[in-house]
């Protein structure tokens, strides 16, 4: 990961230090799930149970999410900018 990169995700509300801590400062592996989350199936499951009323599948969709936010160094200003 270059510097210009690193400074896109910084800008974007990502703490890029964090993230790394849990892939063992691995910038490869780190950038292989940041990636992924853009396919994140939990999305979807989450609309749908919201759409359907079924508040248990949502909370716990929306509990996954919030567990690969905080382990990809997502900041509540980028969870913030998203919902906007």
């Amino acid at each position: 990961m270059n510097g210009k990169q690193k400074e896109f995700l910084a800008k974007s509300g990502i703490n890029l230090t964090d993230g790394l801590i849990y892939f063992s400062e691995n910038e490869r592996l780190y950038e292989k799930y940041l990636f992924r989350f853009l396919e994140e199936p939990t999305f979807p499951e989450l609309f749908k149970a919201i759409e359907e009323d079924r508040r248990e599948d949502a909370r716990r969709a929306a509990h996954s999410l919030k567990g690969i936010t905080a382990t990809l160094g997502f900041t509540t200003d980028i969870l913030r900018f998203s919902v906007i």
